[in-house]
Parts: structure tokens; sequence; C-alpha cells
């Protein structure tokens, strides 16, 4: 058991050594399963961090920053549903206090989404997006 806790360690300082990396793929809502690939592509041969493993770092050492990130993935697989929102309600407020879904549930975890992280998601990818989106549309 001892031996498990000191081949962890490592792995564990070398997340907390490369997470503004880490903190970047989660900001531009890369699945878990790309961000592992990647990761374990740029480690050395003798060295993988494990699903697991990278669960619980972000978990434990990133936890506003995953939470964050659940909450805009949610958003973004919900697009029809915002955009029906957007079309039909002018003010944030209206589209939010419209909008079909105000927790969801992924693995254990239930999520609370709340005004601002709906405005957060809208500016940060949506707003960003509008001109594509209106230029197809």
């Amino acid at each position: 058991m001892q031996q498990k806790r000191n081949k962890r360690k490592p792995k564990e300082e070398l997340l907390v050594s490369i997470s503004d990396s880490i903190i970047l793929l989660l900001n531009h809502l890369y699945p878990l399963s790309e961000q592992l690939i990647l990761l374990n592509k740029t480690l050395h041969k003798n060295c993988s961090v494990s699903e697991k493993t990278y669960l619980k770092y972000l978990k434990t050492n990133l936890k506003a920053h995953y939470i964050k990130y659940k909450k805009n993935i949610f958003f973004a697989n919900n697009m029809q549903e915002m955009i029906r929102v957007i079309l039909a309600f002018k003010t944030y407020e209206e589209q939010f206090e419209n909008f079909r879904f105000k927790k969801f549930r992924s693995g254990n975890n239930e999520f609370n989404l709340l005004l601002e992280d709906y405005i957060y998601f809208f500016e940060e990818y949506f707003e960003k997006e509008k001109d594509i989106w209106v230029a197809i549309g």
C-alpha cells in the first residue's frame, strides 16, 4: 500500500507542475479523454497518467476549474436549448429563467446551474461564435 502512494505522488507532482496547461485544456473544452491522450503523449515513455488519477487530481487540485468545465460542457451539449431561449427572450435573466435545465448529473455528482454560469458560457463561448452562426444561419 505504501508503495502505491509513493508511485502516485510523483504523478500528482507532475500534474501540479503542468496545471496551467491543464487549465488551458479545460478552458477550451477538450474532452477529458482527449486531454489524457495529449497529456500522456507529452510524458516520458515510462510514465503515464490513468483516468482515475487524472480525475482525482482535477477534483482535488483544480476543483473550481473542473466544475466550470463540467458546466460549460453541459451548456455546449445543449446548444439547441440555448438557441431556443436566446431567440425567445431578450435578457440573460429571462433566457436563464426559461432554460429547461437548472441542474444536471455527471457521474456521481450533481451540478446546479446558476445565472452566472449561463452568462459566463454565453459571453465566453457562444457570443464569440455568434458571427459564424449568424453568417451560416
